[in-house]
Parts: structure tokens; sequence; C-alpha cells
């Protein structure tokens, strides 16, 4: 996931950033997890 240019939370929720958090089979890679905050 790049979060390059991810501007605020919102649009975090958008992309179904914690559905893809809550899966225990999946293996998640995140491109500029600092844009992330305090996902």
């Amino acid at each position: 996931m790049d979060l390059y240019r991810i501007e605020n939370r919102k649009e975090l929720e958008v992309l179904g950033i914690e559905e893809y958090l809550n899966e225990n089979e999946s293996m998640i890679f995140v491109e500029w997890p600092e844009k992330g905050g305090d996902f």
C-alpha cells in the first residue's frame, strides 16, 4: 500500500485500511508509513 498521496485519516478509511490491517492471513507492505499517522 502506497500512502504517499494520503493527506488525512479519512482518505485512509476510504482505502479500507482497517480491513487490510484486521486480516489475519495477510502480509501488508506499506510505503511511506509516516503518512499513515496513528494508524
